[in-house]
């Protein structure tokens, strides 16, 4: 392709598709750095594939029900195998990602690749990450961290149907700024994973996957920002609604990072912009019961956090 290509930034990675992923990209000049994606058979991700690395640094999880496996192999790629509806390959730097789905036209792969695939490239180029949802307030970045099951991405919808537009759903991508500065956050693909029941705000439906409606959101934030501060939401039983000021701890953000690498000079980089972002970023904690609604939550958070103080007055008038 001659000239500049058009193609999204997701997780701080340009991204450049051979394929629609969601609708048309924002214009922007690649700077040479980026990922290119590409339909192939499953024939060449296994062409490509160097072997499994001598230490075999594996990941396993689930996603939506099957298997989902992460493998680094003996030259630097990576290989992603999503049960037996796709595979994945990357290439060592992370330039070039080759998708091999089973059916190029379900929706199941395209929202692993646009969650856990490209995620893992973003921690592969560099960057840490939270497992947390994102918002951005006229002050900066929110983060909203959680265990599972926790209520984060009701509560981001909650203040997307507010107006304010979306960073992330579940993965939240960090780097520092040039020169040691601020930590900021990178948007996501601009999609979420809603629960049965929850209020979408703007968007479009892409698919309705086990019981959840994964919707691409109108108005997302598509540049880094600063992160201007970290709320834990913690829902039990019984709990009196409220938000206290958090944990300054980097072990409490820990807890939410995603391993991006056991090399020592890796692990003590991510312990460092933890560290930092603990140091300099206003921490609370959400409070409340289970059956607390989520325009509550969203009231008590836009009333405590400054970084949300203004939406809530433009809100008002």
């Amino acid at each position: 392709m001659n000239g500049p290509r058009v193609v999204h930034r997701w997780f701080g990675v340009d991204v450049s598709c051979d394929f629609e992923l969601l609708g048309p990209p924002s214009p922007r000049t690649e700077r040479g750095s980026g990922l290119e994606i590409r339909l192939a058979a499953a024939s060449d991700v296994e062409a490509a594939w160097s072997g499994p690395a001598p230490e075999r640094a594996v990941a396993d999880l689930v996603q939506d029900g099957l298997p989902y496996r992460a493998e680094r192999g003996a030259a630097g790629d990576h290989r992603f195998a999503y049960g037996d509806r796709a595979t994945f390959h990357l290439s060592a730097g992370g330039r070039t990602l080759l998708c091999a789905p089973v059916d190029a036209g379900a929706p199941e792969w395209r929202r692993v690749l646009l969650d856990s695939v490209l995620a893992t490239v973003s921690l592969v180029r560099g960057y840490e990450a939270l497992h947390a949802a994102a918002v951005l307030g006229p002050g900066g970045a929110v983060a909203l961290l959680g265990r599972t099951g926790a209520g984060k991405t009701t509560l981001a919808a909650e203040l997307l149907q507010r107006g304010l537009p979306l960073v992330c759903d579940d993965v939240l991508a960090l780097s520092r700024e040039p020169g040691g500065g601020r930590i900021l956050a990178h948007p996501a693909p601009p999609v979420m994973n809603l629960p049965a029941g929850v209020l979408a705000p703007p968007g479009r439906v892409l698919a309705a996957i086990r019981g959840e409606t994964w919707l691409a959101v109108d108005g997302a934030a598509s540049e880094p920002a600063p992160v201007a501060a970290v709320c834990l939401v913690d829902r039990r039983p019984g709990a009196q609604a409220a938000v206290v000021p958090g944990p300054a701890s980097p072990l409490d953000l820990l807890v939410h990072g995603l391993r991006s690498g056991s090399a020592p000079e890796r692990r003590q980089q991510r312990f460092e912009l933890l560290s930092d972002l603990a140091a300099r970023t206003p921490a609370y904690v959400l409070e409340a019961d289970t059956r607390t609604s989520a325009a509550e939550l969203a009231d008590l958070l836009e009333a405590a956090v400054p970084a949300l103080a203004r939406a809530r007055a433009e809100t008002v008038r």
